[in-house]
């Protein structure tokens, strides 16, 4: 954020992965980026395990626009432009926090909800492919209610032994939530606070993907099933 680099979608520095396995025996690192052939390669090649983590994507909206009214709000005005604007990359407009909130979350329908379901159909396709074998935590399913599925899932695929697991248990469940950045962790949030018509544009953008998403996985990243998206089109 300090040197306005947000904008930039956050690829990894190959540099920082050869210095970070040099100097550490195990690390972990977060970045928001699609998958990509290259970048398969580069974990294969330096032993990255990806962690990929999914959730409703109104949900994400939602939870989205608590942490943009956050900062934004906390900025003075004299900082915003430097900070705040420069770094959002151009997504967001320069009134982001004037608008009411289902104003806003209109405007991030149109500028991040397509971002999400393509992060989800390239991490499927690196997966499919079998350039990586990523394990997918969904935030429904293995995080809320005490986090056993990505307990299991973490464990398992890392081979953890008791005293890394019970590690595990105890982040997981009793987790630093200033640390974490955890905002409120509710499901079902997007289809009471985003409008019918602005959920139809949203669905509207998976149709050309409807090929290659289950039923399951529509439901997951929609809260739809395969009729409501196909019938999108017409409703908006």
């Amino acid at each position: 954020s300090e040197i306005g680099i947000n904008g930039k979608e956050q690829e990894l520095d190959e540099l920082a992965i050869i210095q970070s396995n040099i100097l550490l025996s195990s690390y972990i690192a977060q970045h928001h980026t699609r998958a990509y052939h290259y970048l398969g390669t580069m974990l294969v090649n330096y032993g990255i395990t990806p962690i990929v983590s999914i959730r409703n994507i109104a949900d994400s909206l939602v939870s989205l626009d608590d942490m943009l009214m956050a900062w934004l709000n906390s900025e003075s005005d004299a900082e915003l432009a430097h900070k705040s604007w420069l770094n959002a990359g151009g997504r967001l407009s320069l009134s982001y926090c004037r608008p009411s909130q289902p104003e806003r979350l209109s405007h991030l329908i149109d500028t991040w909800s397509k971002w999400y379901l393509e992060f989800f159909i390239s991490w499927k396709r690196m997966h499919r492919a079998g350039i990586v074998k990523p394990i997918f935590i969904i935030f429904e399913n293995d995080i809320l209610n005490g986090a056993q599925g990505l307990i299991g899932k973490i464990s398992a695929a890392l081979g953890l032994n008791a005293e890394q697991q019970e590690r595990l248990i105890q982040c997981s469940q009793n987790p630093d939530k200033d640390a974490i950045r955890f905002n409120k962790g509710i499901q079902g949030r997007g289809k009471q606070l985003i409008s019918p018509g602005d959920l139809n544009r949203m669905f509207n953008m998976a149709i050309p993907y409807l090929d290659e998403l289950s039923d399951n996985e529509l439901e997951l990243l929609f809260g739809a099933d395969r009729e409501a998206i196909a019938n999108s089109r017409v409703a908006s």
